[in-house]
Formats: structure tokens, sequence, C-alpha cells
């Protein structure tokens, strides 16, 4: 009776929060709202459409992700990605359902309860997953609500759990210390690509990625427009390709202007 008992509860422990092994170099974990989807603007009717019914990402997150998954993976069988999002768990399905459409490598999904507050949460959530597992994760979010807050209390309380912090930045709040920040998927994959974490053929296929995409899956209507050479990229082996992507930028923002 007491093993049935046991077998039972451990089919209640949510498959989310199941600890890895840590066969691999390295994990992820993501927000999902303005760091994997994206939005053609922040109104309150506009997102709840687009969380229904639109199946938008940023551009080449997926790619990003998916090279992140096979630099680290060490023939590991373990889950490399965890999504917590503060989006209400009755969207588990639609945010599951995008996810698949674009290949994202097997990922544990955690979503609020309705009656959760967001913060607390998504702080406890993100603890739970570093306490459990070995680690060490990257960590994406972005500056729209207390992602920055939040990483960097878990960044001071688990220390060697946390390799870099990346926070997109939408609103451009000042950064916290020792956390990075990035405009497009194109930069933040620079910055991983200096860390040999992803490759220089991802990085092309990235910022092939920003040029032919709809401006506001590359910076959102609400988002921040950087100045021209704000991203400071300077390496020959990529060098043709860092002046079109920021030229991209450049005719996004000023269209924005008319």
């Amino acid at each position: 009776m007491g093993l049935r008992i046991v077998c039972f509860c451990i089919f209640l422990i949510p498959f989310s929060l199941w600890p890895s092994t840590g066969c691999r170099d390295f994990y992820a974990i993501s927000d999902f709202d303005d760091t994997i989807k994206t939005y053609t603007s922040k109104g309150a009717g506009q997102v709840l459409y687009h969380a229904l019914f639109k199946k938008e990402i940023n551009a080449g997150f997926d790619l990003f992700i998916k090279e992140l998954e096979k630099s680290g993976h060490n023939n590991c069988k373990d889950t490399f990605l965890s999504i917590v999002s503060a989006s209400p768990w009755p969207l588990k399905y639609k945010i599951s359902e995008l996810l698949k459409l674009y290949s994202f490598p097997e990922f544990k999904l955690s979503l609020r309860p309705l009656t959760a507050q967001s913060r607390v949460f998504k702080k406890e959530t993100l603890s739970h997953i570093l306490e459990k597992n070995p680690g060490p994760f990257l960590l994406f979010g972005d500056d729209l609500h207390d992602d920055p807050e939040i990483y960097h209390e878990l960044k001071e309380k688990y220390p060697e759990k946390i390799l870099a912090i990346y926070i997109h930045n939408i609103n451009n709040r000042p950064p916290i210390k020792g956390q990075e920040t990035y405009l497009t998927t194109f930069d933040l994959a620079f910055k991983e690509y200096q860390q040999g974490r992803v490759s220089l053929r991802a990085l092309k296929e990235i910022g092939q990625r920003i040029m032919f995409s709809s401006p506001w899956k590359v910076i959102p209507p609400y988002g921040h427009c950087p100045a021209l050479g704000k991203l400071k990229l300077e390496n020959e082996e990529y060098l043709e390709l860092v002046p079109r992507v920021e030229m991209r930028l450049s005719e996004i923002c000023e269209s924005r202007k008319l």
C-alpha cells in the first residue's frame, strides 16, 4: 500500500520541475513573452489576440536556441530548454504548439497558475529549477517587467549555477551589473559566438533571418530603436553582414518616425 502511495505521489510532481542529470555542458532557461514570442502592440486586446491566434516569434530566436542545444549536448538526453513564463496556464497548449511549429528542442514549460502573482511565481519556479538541477544555465529574459531584478537576485543566490544573463532591450532600461543586454537575436548570437557556443555558420543564418523578416519581428513597434552603429560588432569573418544588419535596423526605426 505504501509503495502505491509513493508511486502515485511521484506522478503528481510537475514534469517541468523534474531534475536533470547534468550531463550537458550547459542548459538554457527562457522567458516567453517578448523574449521568444513577439507582438505588434502591447495593447491588452492585441496581446490576447496574438496569444490565441498568432504564431510569431522574434526573428532568429529559434535558430539561436537550436544552435545552443547542439553546442552543449555531449550526446546527452537531458532536456536542454526550460521556459518559465507569467502567462496563465490555460495558454499551455497554444504556447507548446507555437514552440513545436518552430522546431524548438524538447522543452519543459512552466506557466503561472491563475491565482499566483507573476513575480512570486517566476522567482519560486526558477529557484526550484536552479536548486534541483546541476546546471549551469544561460538565462534569457526582457526588460518589460521583472526579469532583470529576478535574475539578479537568483545570480546572487546561485552564482555557480548561472553562466550568463541576457536581457532583451525593449524599454532601454539601464542594465543591471553582470547582465548583458541585446537588441536583436543577431547581437545576442554574436555574444554567444564570442563564447564559442554559437558557430559562425549559425550567426550568419540568424543575420539573414534579421534581414528578411517583418520589421516587428526584428524590433517590436513598442521597442527601443538603437542608434546606427550601436551593435559594435567587428570581425573580418562576418564584417560584410554587420553593416547590412545595422542598416536594416536603421531602416526599421526611420520608418517609424514617418
